[in-house]
């Protein structure tokens, strides 16, 4: 329920100016994954001591506030292909993962007005890991998943029009998954939230492309996948 009042004099007398008694969907847990990969190993770069890599990233870390205890390494890699180091950005509610073969960008529940100043960050790293490398990364795989409690909205009767009834028959809820050559749209029944629905978007880019467009394809995206699902605005 939402109720907006505003004083309309300075005695503090209140005036109704809208009351919505109808819940709107909000998005809740959502997680942004940019993986950056990199066009041949580095085993070489990775057995220095000190780690390249690591003594790139330093100065922005330190500008974060990251501290000892926010840099782990995989306590017990089972193969070369899984040691990896993770750096939480807690100041912008981000992590970092580097390995042999990728680099990892992680955002939780990232919020688009504030867009800019995590791409930011994301850009500073980007640019001291690849001059280490000395080249760009040969692809960039991208996800943003999210859920989304419902409100007032019905997204098993919204969902019905993903089907035909008279091939699958009924049911609470109906799920949708479109490939494309470079992306993918899937959206499935919230097993954590009470008649929610589950959003997960993924697309590939070339190693170039830089983060603001990234997110600019994301974006729209999550905009198309909330109209299939008969929301019109971006909850906030």
């Amino acid at each position: 329920m939402v109720i907006r009042i505003a004083s309309v004099d300075r005695r503090y007398n209140w005036k109704v100016l809208s009351f919505d008694p109808t819940p709107s969907p909000i998005i809740v847990e959502s997680v942004l994954e940019i993986r950056q990969v990199h066009a041949t190993n580095c085993i070489e770069l990775w057995s220095k001591v000190p780690n390249p890599f690591l003594t790139a990233i330093l100065p922005v870390t330190e500008r974060l506030g990251v501290e000892l205890a926010d840099i782990s390494f995989n306590a017990s890699p089972a193969s070369l292909g899984e040691i990896a180091c993770t750096v939480l950005l807690k100041k912008v509610r981000a992590a970092l993962r580097l390995s042999l073969s990728s680099v990892t960008f992680l955002a939780e529940n990232p919020n688009w007005e504030d867009a800019p100043k995590l791409l930011e960050v994301f850009n500073e790293f980007a640019g001291r890991i690849w001059g280490v490398a000395g080249h760009l990364p040969k692809a960039q795989e991208c996800s943003l998943a999210f859920h989304i409690a419902p409100g007032s909205y019905d997204f098993g009767g919204t969902t019905q029009g993903f089907v035909r009834g008279d091939v699958v028959g009924s049911g609470d809820f109906f799920g949708l998954t479109r490939h494309r050559a470079d992306s993918s749209l899937t959206i499935d029944k919230s097993m954590k939230y009470q008649n929610g629905a589950f959003v997960r978007l993924q697309r590939t880019f070339a190693g170039e492309v830089p983060f603001p467009q990234i997110a600019i394809a994301l974006f729209d995206d999550e905009k198309e996948a909330l109209r299939l699902l008969g929301i019109n605005e971006v909850p906030r």
